[in-house]
């Protein structure tokens, strides 16, 4: 009986021991991405507001997909932007929000293009996991903390021409000679009615 016992205890003692070094290693790391209208063209976040109890300015867009991928190419995830928290300061609250595991060691996060916009922040790269032309933004994920980390994505509308204004169509001759007639109708009744001058 007092073998059992021991033997008990010391596989007790091990196992502890064991446990207590298993590395962290599939942790949920929380990213936000924004994306903001780059007014200047600049390519740089410094249209967003983020200052304690500034209200938006607007800047920061809704409506804009990203795609995640793991380091072998693969989607994992994807979302639009949207106002994800009404009362964050300044622009913080309107972002695209995932999470991804520590161990997947990096990823590569993708902005679906929209018409008549120009992205300036990060660019065109050809990291683009599926080779479409798309902003793409390789992440290395933290080794510590567990976030939120904050990505920023830029762009600016592209001013469209102006439609030019269509030419009137060309008026027919009868409508002249009627226009005419008109307008010289029209004057000779006014001089008739003017009245002779007083003696």
């Amino acid at each position: 009986m007092k073998k059992t016992i021991v033997t008990l205890f010391a596989f007790t003692i091990i196992l502890s021991t064991t446990s207590a070094f298993v590395p962290d290693d599939d942790a949920a790391v929380l990213y936000r991405i924004i994306k903001y209208n780059d007014i200047n063209q600049n390519g740089s976040n410094d249209e967003i507001v983020t200052a304690v109890g500034a209200p938006p300015s607007g800047n920061a867009l809704t409506g804009w997909e990203f795609v995640i991928y793991n380091n072998s190419g693969t989607e994992i995830d994807r979302g639009f932007t949207s106002l994800e928290n009404a009362g964050a300061n300044g622009d913080l609250g309107t972002r695209f929000s995932f999470s991804v595991g520590r161990s997947l060691g990096t990823i590569t996060v993708c902005q679906t293009a929209q018409a008549n916009w120009t992205n300036t922040d990060p660019g065109i790269a050809a990291t683009d996991p599926e080779n479409l032309g798309r902003a793409c933004e390789v992440i290395t994920i933290a080794t510590s903390g567990t976030g939120p980390f904050t990505r920023y994505f830029g762009g600016y509308e592209t001013p469209q021409p102006q439609e030019p204004v269509t030419n009137l169509p060309a008026m027919p001759g009868y409508l002249k000679i009627l226009l005419a007639a008109f307008v010289l109708g029209s004057l000779t009744w006014l001089l008739a009615r003017k009245p002779a001058p007083s003696s």
